[in-house]
């Protein structure tokens, strides 16, 4: 009996030993430089990203193959910069801008799903490439700069909400995004992250003008 407890006891160590070996838990930071594509053609012109920021905790799961799976949580700060013509033609026939300006900034939290494979290049060097899905709920506006036609001084604004100027008007801009992410991971010594990403996402971020979101990042994580 004392020998099939023991025996129990010893399998159920290595089952834990195993197990702590091909979880993983970690954290990271990192920039970003975020911004819209798409548009309505003829209405949106001038974009430009914002540089923001993120920061994070990352959790995976890695088979003896190599393949991966991974998620977490990541809080970031993202935006972007456009310009908007007029629906209205001008003087000289043809149309005006509206809003020479117009600035977002958004503070919100993250979930990716993603997949991948650890590839060995080395004693102590793994390049990882993932591919994957994301979910994004904007927490809140960090109020930014909009500027209308005719006038010299920009005004801040929520983009969560509605903005009025006259005849001018933006409707609020979504809360929730989901699209899909590509990363590339370089990992040294089983602990220490550099990944680049590019994000893409799928939800019209503005149905005013057809704005969807794009991000790149590169970050510096630590694997415990």
């Amino acid at each position: 009996m004392k020998k099939t407890i023991i025996a129990a006891a010893l399998f159920t160590a290595c089952c834990l030993h195993a197990q702590a070996q091909t979880w993983s838990y970690g954290l990271h930071a990192g920039i970003n430089s975020s911004g819209y594509t798409g548009g309505k053609a003829y209405t949106i012109y001038g974009n430009s990203d914002r540089i923001g920021y993120e920061v994070g905790g990352d959790i995976r799961y890695t088979l003896r193959s190599g393949l991966l799976f991974a998620s977490g949580l990541s809080i970031l700060q993202t935006g972007g910069q456009f310009a908007v013509m007029s629906d209205y033609v001008g003087a000289t026939g043809h149309g005006e801008t509206a809003f020479p300006e117009v600035n977002t900034r958004l503070l919100s939290a993250e979930i990716p799903l993603k997949v991948g494979w650890d590839f060995r290049l080395g004693r102590n060097v793994f390049l990882s490439p993932h591919i994957g899905a994301y979910a994004r709920y904007a927490l809140l506006s960090i109020k930014d700069n909009v500027r209308t036609a005719n006038e010299e001084q920009t005004e801040k604004w929520n983009c969560l909400k509605n903005y009025n100027k006259g005849h001018r008007h933006i409707e609020a801009f979504k809360r929730f995004d989901a699209g899909l992410t590509a990363e590339v991971e370089l990992r040294l010594f089983r602990h220490y992250l550099l990944t680049a990403g590019y994000r893409r996402g799928f939800v019209e971020q503005s149905a005013q003008y057809g704005l969807k979101s794009q991000i790149f990042t590169v970050a510096l994580g630590y694997l415990f």
